[in-house]
């Protein structure tokens, strides 16, 4: 039987349909569905599979690699400047990859539903007049989650393809994405104030800095070891805020002068180029030559070198200036800062591995580029677990969108095996659960949606809405669990405390190289594919995690799993790091 393909519950006319197919579970967020007012089924994307995933990388990769090198001449050209490719990598390098990943991703659906699917009408809403861009890069992680710009961005793919389907797209006012954050919550004044007075101090030692200081920020270290590795260098320790940038206004005339040249063949590589203009945020277009004239303020003129794990994704003035230092031939270098580098890399071609002079990683270094150093994020920091304290769970953060397949699979999945967890645990052990979630499921309409949906039945004072100090709900701990692959674990195999983490087809994220590493984990019952086993395996060791994690089988497993992979430091790591990175300035 044919079906309504849904892609907007905003259009009111589907409830005159009888079979209706949405096109993903975010279709339902933010809605109230009365039982029975509409049938519908969901449709689950298969983009996620190893196979098809990692297909989908290889294929966006394709599309995003060209179009860099076009896109960055006709950047020089409408600037008048002459940045290196490895300089306009830095600076929209990782929006434009992640553009082409949601594109190809979403036409990848529309073309699986079709394929798989007898769709008689496909049913979404527009506004012809919608705006598309933004200021900065940051927004597009909210952007590629919003209704409002994917409900567009679906009509515009649809509408380029043609498709020989009846459409239904009604008008709506929504001209922007919505404004996501709510700010429920409130800092720990405590905290806030002590943070603050800190970095007023530092930001007073800005008139110690030298033309030649190397620039050292966010790199994922703990604050005092950062500032420790500075004073190493022999300068005065220096905090840098994100400067705030005050964006121009959309020029349309000044856009067309981007000129792209794509085919008449219609597929989503065409369909990219024919339209990124539109897309593009204001600080690569209008607002370039201001941002680009005044990246050097406060920092230094003639910095010797430049590290950061964090700055390069978001800070725009950061990225500016990074890739003007950079085409002066000034060396620069990153820091891993989470647990999917080269774990899940189907393809070798991060920015940070692609701009980076050397990539200082956890522990890896067979890349020609990374090199092993430590877990920084560990360095100096000391956790036990107490032995009658939490069930400390940690959730991941709300769907992103961001990927060339459908993530939201993948983190739905996550939500539901909390949700079944926490039904069949024993009582016992039940009271004594504390769930951290991220903010936004409190702050954000889509949050709560989710929270409602999947974790209504933890008490009020069993949920962490990320206000408490992380480091401490680790210590109150008896035990971690982790519904996903995250940071965390790594970080808790070099604290060496009691972790677990489980995910739906343990595997599936896995490149092929690092699947025996993975398998270590699974053997010490560290890792888990499926909640009747965590259960069965949590009674087992409750009374005492301890003897299961110190026991000789599960710490040589650790060992063989951390071995050039997950490294831990100390401080005579920051003097090895400073040899390095001496090496590397000749």
């Amino acid at each position: 039987m044919s079906k309504a393909l849904v892609l907007s519950l905003k259009n009111k006319k589907i409830y005159a349909e009888k079979e209706i197919l949405l096109g993903g579970e975010w279709v339902l967020e933010n809605q109230n569905i009365e039982k029975g007012k509409l049938n519908y089924e969901i449709f689950h994307s298969k983009s996620n599979l190893k196979v098809n995933r990692k297909q989908n990388y290889i294929e966006a990769n394709k599309i995003y690699q060209e179009l860099f090198v076009d896109l960055s001449k006709e950047l020089n050209s409408l600037h008048s400047v002459n940045l290196s490719l490895r300089s306009w990598k830095i600076i929209f390098g990782s929006w434009l990859k992640v553009f082409v990943n949601i594109c190809y991703e979403r036409n990848y659906l529309i073309s699986d539903i079709l394929e798989t699917n007898e769709i008689s009408k496909i049913y979404g809403v527009k506004n012809e007049k919608f705006k598309f861009y933004s200021g900065g890069t940051l927004e597009q992680r909210f952007q590629a989650a919003d209704h409002s710009w994917n409900d567009n961005l679906f009509y515009k793919i649809i509408d380029y393809f043609d498709l020989p389907i009846q459409k239904d797209f009604l008008n709506i006012d929504e001209a922007k994405s919505q404004n996501l954050k709510k700010g429920l919550i409130k800092p720990n004044l405590k905290s806030n104030i002590l943070k603050k007075s800190i970095l007023k101090i530092f930001n007073l030692l800005k008139i110690f800095i030298k033309k030649n200081d190397a620039l050292i920020t966010k790199t994922g270290l703990p604050f005092y070891y950062e500032k420790f590795f500075e004073v190493l260098h022999f300068q005065v320790p220096q905090n840098y805020d994100e400067k705030k940038i005050n964006y121009r206004e959309f020029d349309e005339n000044k856009r067309l002068k981007i000129k792209l040249l794509y085919g008449k063949e219609k597929n989503i590589r065409n369909f990219i180029r024919k339209n990124l203009s539109n897309f593009l945020p204001i600080c690569f277009v209008e607002s370039f030559d201001e941002i680009y004239r005044n990246c050097e303020k406060n920092f230094p003129p003639k910095p010797k070198f430049i590290m950061t794990a964090y700055a390069w994704e978001y800070d725009v003035n950061f990225k500016f200036y990074t890739a003007k230092k950079v085409n002066e031939k000034t060396p620069y270098f990153l820091f891993q800062h989470g647990s999917s580098y080269f774990t899940d890399d189907f393809v070798q071609n991060r920015i940070e591995i692609e701009t980076a002079k050397k990539f200082f990683s956890f522990g890896y270094n067979k890349n020609k580029i990374a090199e092993g150093f430590c877990n920084q994020l560990t360095l100096g920091k000391k956790v036990t677990n107490k032995t009658d304290g939490n069930l400390h769970i940690i959730s991941t953060f709300l769907p992103a969108r961001i990927f060339q397949y459908d993530q939201s699979i993948e983190t739905v999945e996550s939500y539901k095996n909390i949700f079944d967890f926490e039904k069949k645990l024993d009582f016992n052990i039940r009271n004594k659960i504390l769930l951290r979630l991220d903010r936004e499921f409190l702050e954000t309409d889509r949050g709560q949606w989710y929270f409602n949906k999947y974790f209504k039945n933890f008490k009020e004072h069993q949920i962490d809405f990320g206000t408490n100090n992380y480091h401490n709900n680790l210590k109150n701990a008896r035990l971690n669990l982790f519904f996903y692959d995250s940071t965390g674990i790594l970080e808790n195999l070099i604290y060496n405390i009691p972790t677990i983490g489980i995910w739906n087809n343990l595997y599936n994220h896995v490149e092929d190289e690092f699947v025996d590493k993975y398998k270590f984990l699974k053997e010490a019952n560290i890792l888990f594919d499926n909640v009747d086993a965590l259960l069965i395996h949590l009674k087992n060791i409750w009374k005492n995690p301890n003897e299961w994690w110190f026991s000789k089988n599960t710490q040589e497993n650790i060992e063989k799993f951390n071995s050039d992979y997950n490294n831990k430091g100390n401080i005579l790591s920051l003097l090895k790091l400073r040899k390095k990175i001496m090496h590397n300035l000749k």
